[in-house]
């Protein structure tokens, strides 16, 4: 015989969970049926095979479950890598919790067991809370453990590592159960639930391979070692959608060794989606991540998480506020938009059989944040391997991000084709005058921003006014001076006076005029910049 009795069985969390799961069968053989094995067998011969296989491995053994634990903790202590219950130990679940959770959960395994919870009640095929403490009421050494099972079955429940079916019975009837995506990972599996994503170290990227903004680029260097020095840390990223918020929280769990578990708004409708995703974090030893954006005035208060110690990670917009429960410190860090350079790395870094010198002034015609630049990439290769040819136009691109653009903004505009030239246009020479400059306004808007002052950086958008009678080539101005923009997009607003202006792969913002006041507001406005710098009038009559 071996040194161990399991020196045969392979370290992996599915050959874990098995052992203790035989672990349980062994104490639930003794107390089913008061230690007799033959009356257990007649009234569930299936426990006959898994008695054998117990005897096979500790034949001399009187109590198979003493026996069986001891081996299995001599297995767990020469395992090479960390396995999921061995996590839940860690994290502060005692042994008598770890029992009982297998004890409420072995349906899932063997639903044969079904049986004998219900031939035991009288009723359910799942164990009750009342069955369960009968049934790991006395201890080893023969002590009344009553009121420490208990007390661990009800940790069970306020952890969120059981769900009580029925919360309106008397608690000694209530139905225990394990959360399917939790059992899921008992087992090495990966949980499969609609609001939760998990994401294994192997497919992290590293932090250095992050294309940071220059603002960010120290603080973000610094992210892992501050964090494994404070763990109790809540780490708020902040920035556009599609923006690499994400990305940057699983470069940093990857640099603290970890994979990632990313949650969306859905786990905040219920407390007890809350509790299970910080016991999931622990069983699979993931950095939890929250993704949840919040609007203008908006603040939430996040519950304590149990079981994760270690940092949470946060991805939201600039807007709202954030607070916590437990009181823990929060840091913050924003992600600005890529400037043209970084447009220039993510764009190769999407596409790196492009020619650099040709990717540069693509990827310098659209303002997109990090990871629309990337889809907009790909896509624009796309379309000119569908056209035959080898090398990306501007126009792969101005289709590219067609579909990025979102669809709200057919309920407030119609979308107008780009067609003709400024010169084209009977107008009289101030007005050609204007155009002209409202269009290289929007080729230069980003070095306009980053050159005026600070209110107005950041914000390169255009707005532009044109206003006039009816008939008098408003409509066939905007499509011309979209040609001229290059990359702007033009709509044709639903409604009286209103204008609505943007560019492809972001977000469109409604112009203020609606009407002769609006206009009266816009007209006093002239001369003015966001930057209080004067300009050319931004009315087009």
């Amino acid at each position: 015989m071996s040194a161990s009795p399991f020196a045969d069985v392979p370290y992996s969390a599915a050959q874990h969970c098995r052992l203790a799961l035989f672990g349980v069968i062994a104490r639930i053989m003794d107390e089913c049926t008061d230690g007799d094995l033959a009356a257990a067998f007649e009234a569930h011969p299936f426990l006959r095979d898994y008695h054998e296989e117990i005897i096979a491995r500790f034949p001399g053994a009187g109590t198979f479950a003493p026996a069986w634990r001891a081996a299995m903790l001599q297995w767990e202590q020469q395992a090479p890598r960390r396995l999921p219950l061995r996590a839940l130990l860690d994290a502060g679940l005692s042994r008598l919790g770890l029992d009982l959770l297998l004890a409420a959960g072995i349906v899932e395994e063997d639903p044969r067991f079904g049986q004998m919870f219900e031939r035991a009640q009288g009723r359910e095929r799942r164990p009750t809370l009342g069955l369960l403490v009968a049934w790991w009421r006395f201890g080893e050494d023969g002590d009344d453990c009553a009121d420490a099972v208990r007390r661990a079955l009800l940790d069970l429940v306020q952890s969120g590592l059981l769900e009580v079916l029925n919360p309106d019975a008397p608690r000694p009837d209530w139905l225990l159960s394990v959360p399917h995506a939790l059992w899921d990972c008992l087992r090495g599996d990966a949980p499969s639930l609609r609001w939760l994503k998990h994401l294994p170290f192997e497919s992290l990227p590293a932090l250095d391979s992050f294309i940071v903004p220059a603002a960010a680029r120290e603080q973000c260097a610094a992210l892992p070692e501050l964090l494994r020095a404070r763990s109790d840390q809540i780490l708020v990223v902040r920035g556009p959608m599609h923006n690499g918020r994400r990305t940057l929280l699983g470069c940093v769990a990857r640099a603290l060794g970890k994979s990632v578990l990313v949650a969306e708004p859905a786990v905040l409708e219920e407390e007890r989606r809350w509790r299970l995703f910080g016991a999931l974090c622990a069983l699979l030893d993931a950095m939890p991540v929250l993704h949840c954006d919040l609007s203008l005035g908006e603040s939430r208060e996040l519950p304590a998480l149990p079981f994760a110690q270690m940092p949470l990670g946060l991805a939201t917009t600039r807007n709202g506020a954030w607070s916590s429960v437990d009181a823990r410190p929060m840091l913050a860090i924003e992600l600005p938009m890529p400037d043209a350079e970084e447009r220039l790395r993510h764009w190769l870094a999407a596409v790196p059989e492009h020619d650099p010198s040709t990717a540069r002034p693509l990827s310098a015609a659209m303002r997109l944040t990090s990871g629309n630049v990337r889809r907009a990439a790909r896509s624009a290769a796309g379309f000119a391997a569908l056209a035959q040819r080898a090398s990306i136009e501007l126009r792969d691109l101005q289709r590219a991000c067609r579909e990025l653009q979102p669809a709200r903004i057919e309920t407030l505009a119609t979308r107008l084709p780009a067609a003709g030239a400024l010169h084209e246009l009977a107008v009289a020479d101030n007005t050609r005058e204007e155009l002209e400059a409202l269009a290289a306004r929007c080729r230069m808007r980003e070095q306009l921003a980053a050159a005026s002052a600070a209110v107005a950086q950041g914000n390169p958008g255009v707005r532009a006014l044109f206003a006039g009678g009816s008939g008098t080539g408003k409509t066939l101005a905007a499509p011309a001076r979209r040609a001229a923009g290059k990359g702007s997009v033009s709509h044709r607003p639903r409604g009286h006076g209103q204008q609505v202006s943007g560019r492809d792969g972001e977000e469109p913002q409604p112009g203020l005029c609606r009407g002769r006041r609006a206009r009266r507001r816009a007209a006093a406005g002239r001369g003015r910049r966001a930057d209080g710098q004067s300009h050319r009038r931004g009315l087009v009559q």
